[in-house]
């Protein structure tokens, strides 16, 4: 998918942030300026649930460490994403269907998650990730891939959509 096309299909959307692109917005902050300054200028909200911000903080060890994670959080202007139990219903059937496509797969429940809330709002809700194998395309669309840049190293975030006619067909939905 061309550039153009992606921020048409984001405008006025929803993205949920990955822990890993949050931490590494956190880690490269001028790097990664460009990449959340996009989603302003397409109002497409950034959004959270509160496994995620747990996940964000749980590495802070220090008091200043949870503070500085803490305002960092609050100046990216999160929507918050409601919580469904039937969130957790989706989570343990998308996790079942990861392990039978890989017996060696353990996804974690905070991943299970981001997918059901994927697989939930699908016409609205976004995801950008740094884990590609986390959420594979037998189940997502991956509908760009944004390059951030560092002095050390190239962070590839993808851009990922629930895809409900795949999760159709694996049994998922």
């Amino acid at each position: 998918m061309e550039f153009q096309e992606m921020k048409e299909r984001l405008t006025n959307k929803f993205i949920l942030l990955d822990t890993n692109v949050i931490a590494r917005s956190f880690e490269h902050f001028d790097n990664f300026e460009g990449f959340l300054r996009f989603f302003q200028e397409t109002e497409c909200a950034l959004t959270y649930f509160p496994m995620i911000e747990f996940e964000f903080l749980r590495g802070a060890h220090l008091a200043e460490h949870r503070k500085a994670r803490t305002e960092f959080l609050k100046t990216l202007a999160f929507e918050q994403m409601p919580f469904d139990p039937q969130v957790v219903y989706d989570a343990l059937k998308i996790a079942n269907a990861y392990v039978a496509r890989n017996r060696k797969l353990t996804p974690s429940i905070v991943d299970c998650c981001i997918a059901a809330y994927l697989k939930e709002y699908a016409d609205n809700l976004y995801l950008a990730t740094l884990n590609h194998s986390d959420f594979p395309t037998y189940l997502f669309d991956r509908i760009y891939v944004w390059p951030v840049d560092t002095e050390k190293d190239v962070f590839p975030i993808g851009i990922y959509q629930f895809n409900t006619q795949k999760a159709k067909d694996i049994g998922v939905l």
